[in-house]
């Protein structure tokens, strides 16, 4: 499935808005480089009026298109040196005034010729679900940063240590080849042992990896099914739930032991495992 349709539109919009951005210095640089060198200005619209020419020398009648075609070439290749002699010899930035596109490889569109998500999108996708997942995330959890020097390292049985060096081996293996397999995840645990921080350690790989994740603690999730119910929401709102790639549900148990809210719990469960969306249960 990938990124949600509302992290996809967020993401695209990220991308317009830097593109209008990089839109506007560009503009701006352009009317500076114009007021300290006129002639850069005269040559620009020189430039643009060869092409304008090259095109109705292709459709002339009167003399061999192809020759002309080839003059106004020559034409805008010397106007093009002079132009760059004049950059060359201003003191400004490298690209200060590229006017090209933000993404050369989707030219600011967002996906490629053969309808593929490009890079320039997936990574602005990637950055607008990592800051959905902030509440999982504000530890920085990442597998990189994950600590066992935290745990004991007993001399004696499987120690602390040892226990969690397999389940750090476990969870990374999980992320690293999610969409793969069908696997769901129960960790369990006294409070503080790192359940959540792993957690978010492999909602932040599944996510870099392109896969739609959501976050919520077990109460409040069951609280937006009971909003549905008594229609104070809209059904869609659970679909980030139900329809997700990874669900993580935290701190299964602390919700109240209501028969609705067990029936809630089966209703979420039950459809994933259906759907066979992968469920992460801490």
């Amino acid at each position: 499935m990938g990124y949600s349709s509302s992290v996809v539109r967020r993401a695209r919009d990220r991308l317009s808005e830097e593109v209008r951005r990089k839109e506007r210095l560009y503009r701006e640089h352009r009317d500076i480089a114009y007021a300290q060198q006129p002639r850069l200005r005269e040559l620009d619209r020189a430039i643009k009026g060869t092409a304008a020419q090259a095109v109705a020398a292709a459709i002339s009648h009167g003399e061999d298109p192809v020759a002309a075609i080839q003059r106004l070439k020559e034409k805008n290749l010397e106007l093009q040196r002079q132009r760059q002699w004049i950059i060359d010899c201003a003191e400004w930035e490298e690209d200060f005034l590229d006017d090209g596109p933000l993404c050369p490889k989707c030219s600011d569109n967002g996906f490629t010729l053969d309808g593929r998500m490009c890079d320039c999108l997936r990574e602005r996708c990637c950055q607008v679900q990592l800051e959905d997942l902030a509440p999982l995330l504000n530890s920085g959890a990442s597998f990189d940063g994950f600590d066992l020097q935290f745990y004991d390292d007993l001399p004696y049985g499987p120690s602390p240590r040892q226990l969690m060096r397999e389940a750090l081996r476990a969870a990374r293996s999980y992320a690293e080849t999610f969409g793969s397999h069908g696997d769901h995840l129960l960790f369990a645990g006294a409070t503080g042992l790192g359940k959540t921080y792993l957690a978010g350690c492999i909602a932040r790989r599944v996510t870099e990896r392109g896969f739609g994740v959501t976050y919520g603690v077990s109460p409040q999730v069951l609280a937006h099914f009971e909003e549905v119910k008594f229609g104070r929401a809209e059904p869609e709102e659970l679909e980030k739930y139900l329809g997700v790639d990874l669900l993580i549900l935290d701190d299964l148990g602390t919700e109240s032991a209501t028969a609705q809210n067990v029936s809630f719990l089966f209703q979420l469960l039950n459809t994933r495992l259906t759907e066979r969306k992968c469920t992460l249960v801490t």
